[in-house]
């Protein structure tokens, strides 16, 4: 077979045309031969050495074409009688023990098309190409997890000899075929695949230019990727493996945690620059930006932490993903101190400052809002008039919300009762001051813990000690601390040590006020 293979490459057209479809026909004769036929098939399809000229310039509605503007004599013998039957020949028809067809794809006729397809030109290549990988990515439907095997090799295989801008269009045609039930596992492991293949042959280029790192085709990928990423992670697919009574040794690729995996693989080779974000927006037009990869990667999961109705099984999730992330940036060769240092203070910062100290009108504020205060009071007609009437400011309905007749319950004596709301708040502001009043050294409150010293200590903790909040602090500080470990800060150059000094009172301020045992460590270790 091999022999046969090298001997094409010196053949002239006509004579290598014959003897490929001298093979074509026997495959139809000696079937017991398959085997060996669609080797010596894929072997004279690799060493196809011939110039290809398709005739795309032309209209192919035009009826007065020539056959030099149809293509050479190639293309068309390609075209009409080649390919038709190698393309016959990529689904395999089998018949199980039990009688019941079964589709597998042939691998080797599948990288040889591909391969043929890279020699014609650019327009009918793409075409081509799309077609195949279509047919690859149905290939992964089969019930068997054998063909799947297959044809998860077959479509990482043509991802890794593919240009590095065609795998956008690998992850839609994934995206659309694998869209449902067990598919979307299937789905899962196969990007996996992808991404651990590519990450053994990528290299990450060096700096350039803001226009040389927009372009990146891996880069661009990202949110592609990030999105199949986050339907599998906190989409149907999680819910099918988090249904108890679920025999997923069935389905062998929802087994293990490939998306988290991915994560770390996709955060160790992206080019790490998020300062790509100013750049390009002075530089582009107003209103329009493109995120870096880095912002791709961290913006989507510190979205689900800013949801004030995320759940502890998001947040969990969350928080695995986020330290997979810091795992594979601090791994990433192209994350620089003049990166990394903007990159978690502007990341950390939001969530430990949102509301750092209230001041007493805010206190006041969440008194009157809060939810153990007197409830609304049942409006009586006079207001109901003036709602009616229409052209009432807010100012105006809050002043009469004061005068409102409120349903006063049952009590044995309304001696001391609120008269109104306001009376009732002024009364209740009153004795929760009474209660901070020391009367007697002996019967005073004692207060313990870490608060003990400054009554706005809480206050201030308040944001910081949220669960979701303590997440996005852990994976900048996670990520911090790996940076400091791995690269050596240079004390001589005045601007690193201007990026720094901000994270004196950041860190201090985790450091006093968190009550997260990993946020303090971490802070600790990075001062």
């Amino acid at each position: 077979i091999a022999t046969v293979g090298e001997i094409s490459k010196h053949l002239p057209w006509s004579k290598y045309n014959n003897t490929l479809q001298s093979v074509l026909n026997n495959l139809a004769r000696y079937p017991d031969q398959e085997r060996f036929l669609i080797a010596m098939i894929c072997s004279i399809i690799d060493a196809f050495h011939f110039s290809v000229d398709a005739g795309e310039g032309t209209n192919s509605n035009d009826k007065t074409q020539t056959p030099q503007s149809q293509g050479n004599g190639v293309w068309r013998s390609l075209k009409n009688r080649i390919m038709p039957k190698v393309e016959s020949y990529l689904i395999k028809e089998k018949v199980d023990t039990h009688g019941a067809k079964n589709k597998s794809l042939r691998s080797s006729v599948a990288l040889a098309l591909m391969k043929l397809f890279q020699k014609f030109p650019q327009v009918t290549f793409e075409s081509k190409l799309r077609e195949l990988i279509t047919i690859v990515c149905n290939a992964l439907k089969n019930k068997h997890s054998s063909e799947r095997d297959i044809s998860r090799d077959t479509l990482t295989k043509m991802a890794v000899s593919l240009d590095m801008k065609y795998l956008p269009l690998i992850l839609s045609e994934l995206s659309i075929s694998l869209s449902e039930g067990y598919k979307l596992h299937v789905r899962s492991a196969a990007l996996h695949s992808i991404v651990v293949a590519i990450s053994k042959v990528y290299q990450q280029p060096t700096a350039g230019t803001v226009d040389d790192i927009v372009s990146l085709p891996f880069d661009r990928c990202v949110p592609a990727m990030l999105d199949l990423i986050h339907q599998d992670i906190f989409g149907k697919a999680s819910e099918i493996k988090e249904v108890q009574h679920v025999e997923k040794r069935l389905i062998k690729e929802a087994m293990g945690r490939k998306s988290q995996d991915s994560l770390e693989i996709i955060s160790k080779f992206v080019y790490f620059k998020p300062s790509l974000v100013t750049a390009q927006g002075k530089r582009s037009s107003p209103g329009f930006t493109r995120a870096s990869a880095a912002h791709a990667l961290v913006t989507p999961f510190l979205d689900r932490l800013r949801d004030p109705d995320v759940s502890s099984s998001t947040m969990k999730k969350v928080k695995e993903c986020l330290n997979r992330v810091a795992v594979g940036f601090s791994s990433n060769s192209s994350a620089k101190y003049d990166e990394v240092l903007p990159f978690v203070f502007a990341t950390v910062a939001p969530f430990v400052h949102g509301k750092m100290v209230k001041s007493s009108g805010d206190e006041d504020a969440d008194l009157e809002n809060s939810d153990d205060e007197v409830e609304a009071p049942i409006q009586v007609s006079k207001s109901n008039r003036s709602n009616l009437a229409g052209g009432d400011s807010a100012s105006n309905t809050k002043k009469e919300a004061f005068k409102a007749v409120a349903v006063v319950t049952w009590t044995p004596s309304n001696l001391g009762a609120a008269e109104n709301q306001k009376s009732a708040l002024d009364m209740k502001r009153k004795q929760k001051k009474a209660l901070h009043r020391v009367t007697d050294g002996v019967a005073a409150p004692k207060l313990t813990g870490s608060s003990r010293h400054s009554p706005l200590r809480s206050a201030r903790a308040k944001s910081l000690n949220n669960p979701a909040n303590a997440c996005a602090v852990i994976f900048g500080l996670n990520l911090l601390n790996s940076s400091l470990k791995r690269l050596k800060l240079d004390v001589s150059d005045e601007q690193l040590c201007a990026m720094a000094d901000p994270y004196l009172p950041l860190l201090t301020h985790c450091v006093r006020f968190s009550s997260d045992n990993q946020a303090v460590i971490l802070s600790l270790r990075c001062l």
